[in-house]
This record gives C-alpha cells, structure tokens and sequence, in this order.
C-alpha cells in the first residue's frame, strides 16, 4: 500500500483563551493578553435574516476595536437546539439553527471576535414565562413536573450533558470561542432562593463534565439575575465571573464599579461585566433617557478600570447601539487597553488610598505597581441624568511609586489619542502630577523613563 504523507503549518493566531495566573486576565495560549472588548450581540433581528445581520455587525464592530460579543445558543426563536418542534435529545429539526451558529462563528473567526456562548435561559424553566411550551415539560411528552426539577431529576441530567456534548463536539474546534456560558440568569429559575446551593453544586458538577469532553478547555462560566449572587459567585468550578445590573439613576458609574470591585475583592477570580445598562426594559426607553450614549462610554470605562478583566458589556445592540452609531465607542477604549501592560509583575487594583486627587468631585480608578500606573480620572456624577459636563482645568493628582523618572503619557478617552506627554520624578515613594484641563474624564499612562 502506498504511503501518503502530508505537511502541516503553524495555525495563525494567538490560540484559546485561557485564564492567567493572576487570576484577574484573561491570556491567549500565546502569552498575549485578552481584553473583552464589546457588547452583547445574542441573535439577530429576525430570523428570516439570520446570519446577514452578523456579517453587518461583526465587521462593524472589529472596525471600531470590538473583539467579543456574547451570543445566545439557547434562545428558541432564533439559535436554540431545542422547543417545541424537538425532543429533550433529538434535535433534528433545528439542525438548521446548529448551521447559524457555525457561520456565526465563522464570521467572528474572519472579524477578530471572541464569542461567548450562551448554553441555556431561564425561560423554558419558569412558570411565568415558557414551561408551558418546553420540551421538558411533562404535558408536552417530557419527564419535569415542576422547572426547577432539572436541578435535580436524573433524567434531565442525562439529557442536558448530550445536549452539552453536542454543543461542545460542534464548536469547540473554535479559537474564537472565549467560552461556555451555562446559563444566563439561572436565578429567575422557579424556586431558585431556596434551590440556590443546589444549583450551584449543579454548576460544578456540570463544569466539571463539560471540561472533561472539552480538548480545547475553553472557561466556562455562567450568570445570575441576582446582582451579587453568594451561591452561584462562589462555585469553584466556574472559571469567570460574570455580573448583570441595570441602573436609571444618579451617579450611574458608581454603582457599577462599587458591584464590580465588591466582586473582584471577594472571588479573586477574573470578573466580567457581561451585562450594563440604563434601562433594562427597552433599546427604545434607553435612547429616550441617554440619547448621546454617556452611560455606554462610562460602562466601558468602568468595566475596564475597576478590577474587571474587560469592558462593560452592554445590551440592546440592534435597538440602541447600532442604530446611533454608538459602536464608535469601543475604538478610544481598545486603544488605552493596548497600551497597558496587564501582566506586569505586582499589577493590581488601586486602592482609595494610595492615590490622591485635588478635586473631590473626582474620582480614580485604575492599576498600579511599584512602579507603573495606569488610571482613569472621572466625574462619577455626569451622566444621562447630569449631561451637562464640568470643566476641570486646575486638579492635581498624586500617587504611590518608586522613586525614579517616570514617562507621563495623558490619554483623551473621547478620542482614543495621547493628548499630552511629559516627564515626572517620584521623591521618597510619591509621584505628583498637574492634571490637564478635561470634562466627563481623562486617562493616564505612568511607566519608567527608561
């Protein structure tokens, strides 16, 4: 028999995602750094343009610096396996949504976009929503009296880890795949308060087979309805923490960063904040109430400087970010993220009193080590509610550093430009600084002037 042979060349790209170990970043295989920038694109308009929308969409979003976007498998009436024209394992007549994901992910793998992928929704598991319709359900030829049962029923286990080992032998081969999300907002499932550890052991027992059939070990995570989830956050199994809140009030930026740093300071795991808004009803309600988009520019601020291992993700992509143009804000923010050196020894979160601002209308977030800083300098009270912007022209800034030369670099946020550079010298351990003259916020770049 003749011998065939064949060559094989190194894959382009950086590889998986993979989670650093200092457990706040997320790292390619390569040793490059992984910054989640975008939003939530979960399905498209309809589904009779089913993947057209993504072929607008992703390349939209790559032009403008986005690299993720989280994707929802589970929806029925656009992406999911599974409802009431299949079984609990049978799945043959969707079998034409399994091809939507695979050019959703084709298409992200040609726009430089990690998806995370959304494996079950808690609406087929609630009375109130769509029990009635689910395959699950005992009326409609299925085994569960009651939603909550599929935390615990045997039979549902086995069939949801088919439908996991299906999901993962068709999608993990994907690079751009940043993970598997369990469930989005597995707290609205019935009875959850009382079900709560239960469904947490679920979560790592499950976890725990999915990586087990997982070659490629993509993280796996999930979600909670609930803001600050104790049950859920504290799963061992789970790789990533992911955060969702909305908020229609004053001081809309403060509220998110004080979630998201109570959550990076309990867990010590990287944390996303893979869902934001201002109002949770509507694209159409938020457009009324932030017309111009000032909380999604403070959202991705946020996200990013406050301990999170990526932007703030917002939500009503196709009723509010695309229809305004509002994509062109993930560009100025990619550009600062670039320049950080995230996986510099001694890196971490700031806290309030190792740095020092003039203003007390102000405040910093941001990393710093023994010597580099790198901070985002805000006005936490502008905002949908507060639109008119203050100008601040004589604030000054001091903060904890080795003493040296240091390399000042002051970043425009709006515009994604440096907008001044210069040259400081830290005396006995503090470095102090004139703050350029700004409205809304400015960023700051601070390394040793080598």
């Amino acid at each position: 028999e003749a011998i065939r042979t064949f060559s094989a060349a190194r894959a382009e790209g950086h590889g998986f995602v993979r989670i650093h170990s200092n457990q706040r970043n997320f790292v390619f295989q390569d040793g490059t750094p992984y910054v989640p920038i975008g939003m939530n694109v979960g399905w498209s308009t309809s589904l009779e343009r089913g993947t057209q929308d993504y072929d607008e969409w992703f390349p939209a979003m790559r032009r403008n610096g986005a690299n993720y976007a989280r994707v929802f498998l589970s929806r029925p009436r656009t992406l999911g396996l599974w409802w009431t024209d299949t079984t609990t394992v049978d799945f043959t007549h969707r079998l034409d949504r399994a091809w939507l994901m695979d050019r959703i992910l084709e298409i992200g793998e040609g726009n430089d976009i990690r998806v995370l992928l959304t494996l079950l929704m808690s609406q087929p598991f609630r009375t109130d929503k769509n029990f009635s319709e689910s395959p699950f359900n005992s009326a409609n030829g299925g085994y569960l009296t009651r939603p909550e049962d599929v935390f615990t029923d045997l039979h549902a286990d086995r069939d949801l880890r088919a439908y996991f080992r299906y999901v993962v032998a068709r999608w993990g081969y994907s690079p751009n795949l940043l993970g598997w999300e369990l469930w989005n907002e597995v707290a609205w499932v019935d009875n959850y308060k009382t079900l709560a550890p239960r469904v947490s052991a679920w979560h790592g027992e499950t976890a725990e087979y999915i990586k087990s059939i997982d070659a490629f070990r993509h993280p796996v995570t999930s979600s909670s309805s609930r803001t600050f989830d104790p049950d859920l956050f504290a799963t061992p199994q789970l790789d990533f923490i992911t955060i969702h809140d909305y908020w229609s009030t004053s001081r809309w930026q403060e509220k998110m960063a004080q979630l998201q740093q109570r959550v990076v300071r309990t867990y010590r795991k990287p944390v996303l904040f893979a869902e934001m808004g201002y109002d949770w009803r509507s694209g159409q309600g938020t457009a009324k109430q932030d017309p111009a988009g000032l909380h999604l520019h403070a959202g991705l601020w946020t996200g990013l400087m406050t301990g999170g291992a990526g932007t703030g993700m917002t939500w009503w992509w196709d009723s509010y970010v695309f229809p305004f143009g509002f994509e062109r804000f993930f560009s100025p923010v990619r550009k600062f993220a670039e320049a950080v050196r995230w996986l510099s020894p001694g890196l971490r979160m700031v806290e309030e009193s190792e740095v020092k601002i003039s203003s007390p209308a102000l405040t910093v977030y941001g990393y710093a080590s023994p010597e580099r800083a790198y901070l985002w300098i805000s006005d936490p009270a502008f905002g949908p509610d507060k639109p008119t912007p203050v100008r601040y022209t004589d604030a000054t800034l001091s903060l904890n550093l080795r003493a040296g030369s240091y390399a000042i670099q002051w970043f425009d946020t709006p515009q994604g430009a440096i907008m001044n550079t210069g040259k400081a010298h830290s005396e006995g351990g503090h470095l102090s600084l004139s703050i350029p003259a700004f409205s809304i916020d400015i960023a700051l770049l601070v390394e040793p002037d080598k």
